[in-house]
């Protein structure tokens, strides 16, 4: 199956300075959970790196930046998962959910109702 994604103008946001340290793609900082071939800038977009994951979620990591989260961390959950009480993605420092918010593929190609969230907890 081929999961080809169109990508956002990636002229239209530049990357924030906490994801300075990471690869970019497309213009884009390519997330710290995205599974990448053995070039770090080549990544499989909409893959997950599952060890990258799973670290994300036992250390606190946030899933974009790959720091760890503080004392704000926003979750983006699908509204099953919430009335489930379940996150299946790691959290995210709320500047690092702005930017994915606005030039992820999979988030901005979406279009969110009222009854789906993002949850900031304080």
């Amino acid at each position: 199956m081929n999961h080809v994604v169109p990508l956002p103008d990636p002229g239209r946001l530049p990357v924030l300075a906490r994801l300075h340290h990471l690869p970019t793609a497309a213009g884009m900082t390519i997330p710290f959970v995205t599974r990448t071939h053995r070039d770090l800038h080549h990544p499989v977009w909409g893959a997950v790196d599952s060890v990258r994951h799973r670290a994300a979620f036992e250390r606190g990591l946030c899933q974009v930046c790959g720091l760890p989260l503080e004392h704000r961390v926003v979750v983006f959950a699908r509204p099953d998962d919430w009335l489930r009480g379940v996150a299946l993605e790691p959290g995210l420092h709320p500047e690092c959910a702005w930017y994915s918010s606005r030039v992820c593929p999979m988030l901005v190609s979406r279009r969110f109702t009222n009854s789906e969230v993002a949850v900031a907890i304080n």
